[in-house]
């Protein structure tokens, strides 16, 4: 079992799951969910973890069902209009169940209440709980916020049921790890998101914490930001192989995949399980790293099977086109074989793709701005020249294009309104282009400048990889924010002068670092050490409203490894360069703001 495995939420929902909804019995039972809630389910815990809980069969409340009145019911459910009226009616008549026990994923509203009420089920129901669930599982250290509105308007005071819904999601995480973390955000005016959203995190837990035993340790503190603190990541080319996957092949719901083995091939749905160790050990790693691990995970194979050494006998191996043709020769070893061809074959993709979008040539622009450093180590003198070839080369994808305008905009702290309808007009922008760089604005970008804008990049803060980092590649030398904010949060070296804590500070702690007075908490530098052979189960929680990157989400998995801290990420949704431009442009201006949308000039270059 991995260390993500052995500590991450994951595998405190499933505890939840296992011994509090399904328990102990000495009789078999019947679990019964709805579409949702058995999602659930799925994501922490497997099928035999709870029928080896004498569960003899699980069932789906919304479809017709057979009766079986000897056995007992748990019921594991969402607390819809649609799923209660279908538990009251399975006592309706002829009961279908001994008795109920009743767990919902989160509180029922007053009238769901009062229907159960009135319904004969209260003679049956022998435990009523709720079990909060107010989230979904994503991997073993990441979850998502189940919300509507993914991308909230930063400074948007209409925001509130956005807002509610996030912070009961993440009141819901900190209930099931049995936690009142200190609550961190930004030092915004209290109007901004992230403030608001931790401002009602904190009474919601307040409130709890009256019903729930929930610990207090200096250690579980949650930093609750959105996407102003850092607009560039999410733009930004990722050459990791979760990354890449997602952001170039079509991924549905980020977890499944139609896709051909062999060249030729009927395309087949395969799924990324977060417990295929493979998996583990690729996701995270550079596209140049993948092929050489996935031969050297055939050449072990082949070298511990003596059937296989004399299949194989006389082959060689040295690109990804010689193990498609090995693999081949024998299918006899299905399940590696299968495995193996898969990752292969979307190595083989995301290379391609590579190629033909001239992913080099945008991520050398893209990591210029976003460091304020070129590939050697200096000042970039030339990235206006750049930003023309990419504009103006009719090979490269327009959405392409867009983001790298959009860096350019926000690296440089905004463009004057004049040159910023200049560039619109040069480069052709259409008015759903234009709209989405305007939209910046919602998320805290400065778009448009006054005087001369000032570089949101200070070079005193860009670097180049070092030998201690995870990516030392020149075209993924940018390290996101996020990964120096976890890492001070659990070195207990917040900066206060750009982060204040909601609601209780936690005391000061034993940590040899935490011993600067509180308004210079920073140190000037905080070296990674590797995870302890007890590795600390208090969480660390940093939730992104507005999504979260998989650059972003594999920094979550980095922290956790290095400093030997058990640190969950969260947000309301995982994001992909295309999905935040989307997710911007859904964010339309009220109609007295359209104006100010510069419209596409009628004649323009081409």
């Amino acid at each position: 079992m991995s260390e993500a495995e052995q500590y991450g939420l994951a595998r405190v929902c499933k505890e939840v799951i296992v011994n509090q909804v399904i328990g102990d019995a000495d009789h078999w039972r019947v679990l019964v969910v709805d579409n949702e809630s058995v999602k659930v389910i799925s994501a922490a815990a497997k099928m035999y973890d709870v029928m080896d809980k004498n569960i003899t069969v699980v069932e789906n409340i919304s479809l017709k069902r057979q009766p079986i009145p000897q056995m007992e019911a748990i019921y594991f459910l969402t607390p819809s209009r649609e799923i209660v009226e279908a538990l009251c009616e399975d006592f309706q008549g002829t009961p279908l169940y001994a008795c109920a026990h009743v767990f919902f994923t989160s509180n029922l509203e007053r009238d769901l209440l009062e229907l159960m009420a009135k319904s004969k089920i209260t003679k049956y129901i022998k435990e009523l709980k709720v079990i909060n669930f107010n989230f979904k599982v994503f991997e073993s250290r990441l979850f998502t916020a189940d919300i509507a509105n993914p991308l909230p308007k930063r400074d948007d005071l209409n925001n509130s049921a956005a807002i509610h819904s996030i912070a009961e999601n993440l009141a819901s995480v900190c209930a099931i790890c049995g936690y009142f973390p200190y609550i961190l955000c930004p030092n915004d005016k209290d109007d901004s998101l992230s403030v608001r959203i931790a401002t009602e995190l904190n009474q919601m837990l307040c409130d709890m914490k009256s019903d729930k035993e929930l610990k207090r340790d200096p250690d579980c503190q949650i930093m609750i930001l959105d996407r102003s603190f850092d607009p560039i990541t999410p733009l930004l080319t990722d050459f990791t192989f979760q990354a890449m996957i997602n952001d170039l092949l079509e991924v549905e719901d980020f977890e499944r995949i139609n896709i051909a083995l062999d060249d030729g091939g009927s395309p087949e749905e395969h799924y990324f399980s977060d417990t295929d160790s493979f998996w583990q050990t690729l996701r995270h790693k550079h596209i140049a790293d993948v092929t050489q691990i996935i031969v050297d995970k055939f050449q072990d194979f082949a070298s511990s099977n003596q059937a296989c050494q004399m299949k194989l006998k006389g082959h060689s191996i040295n690109t990804r086109q010689d193990l498609s043709a090995t693999i081949r020769s024998i299918p006899e070893f299905k399940e590696l074989v299968t495995k193996i061809s898969f990752y292969n074959a979307l190595t083989e993709n995301c290379m391609k793709l590579y190629n033909s979008r001239k992913l080099k040539d945008i991520a050398e622009i893209e990591q210029s701005m976003a460091t304020g450093l070129d590939e050697n180590g200096d000042k970039p003198t030339d990235i206006m020249s750049q930003l023309r070839n990419i504009m103006d080369d009719e090979t490269i994808r327009k959405e392409d294009k867009l983001k790298v305008l959009m860096l350019y905009i926000i690296t440089k702290g905004g463009v004057k309104e004049k040159e910023l309808k200049q560039i619109c007009d040069e480069f052709s922008l259409s008015t759903e282009e234009r709209l989405t760089v305007h939209n910046l604005l919602y998320i805290g970008v400065t778009v448009t400048s006054i005087g001369k804008g000032k570089s949101k990049s200070k070079s005193k803060e860009k670097k180049k990889k070092t030998e201690d980092d995870d990516v030392p590649y020149v075209l993924s030398r940018y390290v996101p924010p996020l990964r120096k904010i976890i890492e001070d949060m659990v070195a207990h070296n917040i900066d206060s002068s750009k982060f204040k804590f909601i609601g209780r500070e936690p005391k000061a702690t034993s940590s040899k670092k935490h011993t600067k007075e509180k308004k210079n908490l920073k140190t000037t530098s905080t070296k990674t050490k590797e995870a302890n052979a007890n590795i600390s189960t208090v969480p660390t929680l940093v939730f992104i409203a507005g999504g979260m990157s998989f650059a972003e989400a594999r920094t979550v998995y980095q922290v956790s490894e290095k400093q030997g801290k058990n640190v969950y990420g969260g947000t309301t949704n995982f994001i992909t360069p295309d999905s935040f431009c989307d997710d911007l442009l859904s964010l339309k201006p009220e109609e007295e703001e359209d104006e100010k949308v510069s419209k596409p000039a009628s004649k323009s270059k081409k």
